[in-house]
């Protein structure tokens, strides 16, 4: 079931970007891709942009196809999960040193855990901004992602470096999609100019890029201390100066709107820092120079408080005030809040037990995938066997999307250590296999391992997907409906004692929705 949030990302994310002529976007995000990417095709057909938009079976491919456009001058922008990231990390590094000449922006989707459970699992990738040396911003709703995506391009520009900015699951417009977003045909002309020092840079040139990248840095905070209000302007009506709140993108939203439901925005100031990374520490610490306490609300990573050189005052994850594990709800801040405004005194017991429950959320709805469904069966089907999968809350063992080949090659390694052939299914999805399972099934070939593989077949694309595992080194490869299920557990248990005689390696069953 679709949030109502996914709706206006897709609309604020597609517009914001062809608005700001964006040449180039490529895409590699499970959760909304093909949604954004159907938008994106849809406004560039309608108004004859000049625009490429297009969807990467893997995070690489993705990162650095926008990432040679931005190099050939292009406006690029590439949208990724947070998990996404990761997989990109070896050209997202390399790009921060070598720079770009086009503006390029990372949209980073950051997302709840895939069980749905907002306590665990929630994606911050501003941490690896952080680590990569990239410029972060940090929206705290849709409308300032078009603020900042224009602003983000710019930046790149200017300063020649890839821009990170991340787009939290709990961003939502405020009254409906944006207005007046005008899109309009435009030209850039692609230049390549041939630069080995810098583009194909050797450890000598990379030293000259990293004191280059460090001097771009410091020029970047110093421009990020001229954005926004030095002080909150409600500031100026507030006499308390005991305590402060410094927070920053979706949190920022979700602890004013708290503030409000408790009644307390006209007596708290909150300072909002839209750029995470370098942290403006002139104009945060020129905040913290007004209170006798601040407490720092960020989630689920303490990005800002690890930048603050002085944290004598603040109080935050690093001291153990809040929470270091999951994510801030609208009802954990509430809870947060209430006892420290006690204890500073700034509200009395009585009246903040009055001011308790005054703050909801709504509880979230788990929904079981088809590939969900089909473990499901296969468990019950083979209790005894071992099975793997892409999501953790699906199976007997799992690491990440498209992780389930690789797990059941070294289950049967080993057990095949001991002497002994275990009964092993691994399951994956069409767009997983496409993603990565490709190259773990060869993996597995390779070395001889022995399991069953299911492939689920979402995408109408079985038969394709079935040439290229006999391509890959399978005799033992059939297409087979899920309708058909007495026929496929008929399969599957004759290739389990094959499997035991040693007759097969691995069998694969493409199946068909």
């Amino acid at each position: 079931m679709k949030r109502e949030e996914d709706g206006t990302r897709v609309e604020g994310i597609s517009l914001s970007l062809l608005e700001n002529q964006c040449d180039i976007v490529e895409i590699r995000s499970p959760s909304t891709g093909e949604d954004l990417q159907n938008r994106l095709s849809s406004l560039i057909k309608k108004y004859q942009l000049p625009a490429l938009s297009e969807i990467s079976l893997n995070e690489k491919s993705a990162y650095e196809v926008a990432l040679i456009g931005s190099i050939s001058s292009k406006r690029a922008a590439v949208i990724l999960d947070r998990n996404g990231l990761a997989v990109a990390m070896d050209p997202l590094m390399s790009s921060v040193y070598t720079g770009v000449l086009g503006g390029f922006l990372i949209l980073a989707l950051d997302e709840k855990n895939p069980s749905g459970s907002s306590a665990e699992g929630v994606q911050d990738s501003r941490s690896i901004g952080l680590f990569a040396k990239l410029p972060v911003l940090d929206p705290s709703s849709m409308e300032e992602v078009r603020e900042m995506i224009r602003d983000g391009f710019a930046l790149s520009e200017k300063f020649q470096v890839p821009v990170l900015m991340r787009l939290s699951h709990h961003l939502t417009y405020a009254q409906g999609n944006p207005k007046g977003i005008s899109l309009q045909p435009w030209r850039r002309e692609t230049l390549f100019a041939k630069n080995p020092q810098r583009w194909a840079a050797t450890p000598r040139f990379r030293f000259l890029l990293h004191v280059e990248l460090n001097k771009k840095l410091n020029e970047i905070a110093a421009f990020f201390e001229t954005l926004g209000e030095p002080l909150p302007a409600r500031l100026k009506k507030i006499s308390q100066r005991n305590f402060g709140i410094i927070s920053c993108g979706a949190t920022y939203s979700l602890i004013e709107s708290v503030l409000s439901d408790l009644g307390l925005k006209e007596q708290i100031p909150v300072l909002k820092v839209g750029t995470t990374h370098p942290l403006p520490k002139k104009r945060v610490e020129g905040f913290v120079s007004e209170f006798n306490r601040i407490l720092v609300l960020e989630s689920p990573l303490p990005a800002i408080e690890f930048q603050m050189d002085h944290r004598k005052k603040v109080m935050g994850k690093l001291n153990g005030v809040v929470p270091l594990n999951g994510e801030l709800s609208r009802e954990g801040l509430a809870s947060l809040l209430l006892p420290l405004l006690v204890s500073i005194g700034i509200l009395s017991e009585k009246t903040s037990q009055k001011k308790k429950g005054t703050t909801k959320i709504a509880p979230s709805r788990k929904e079981k995938s088809s590939c969900h469904l089909l473990i499901d069966r296969v468990q019950k089907a083979f209790p005894k066997a071992m099975v793997t999968g892409d999501h953790p809350e699906q199976v007997f063992c799992a690491l990440d999307s498209s992780s389930s080949i690789n797990l059941a090659a070294g289950i049967y390694q080993a057990f095949h250590q001991d002497g002994r052939i275990p009964p092993v299914i691994a399951v994956t999805e069409g767009e997983a296999f496409f993603h990565s399972g490709i190259s773990a099934l060869v993996n597995a070939v390779y070395n001889r391992a022995r399991f069953i593989l299911l492939i689920l077949d979402g995408m109408g694309r079985g038969e394709e997907i079935a040439r290229i595992v006999r391509g890959c080194g399978m005799s033992q490869c059939e297409v087979v409906s899920l309708k058909n299920r007495a026929i496929l557990l008929k399969r599957m248990r004759e290739a389990l004692h094959a499997l035991e005689r040693k007759e097969e390696e691995i069998s694969v069953f493409v199946l068909k929705g």
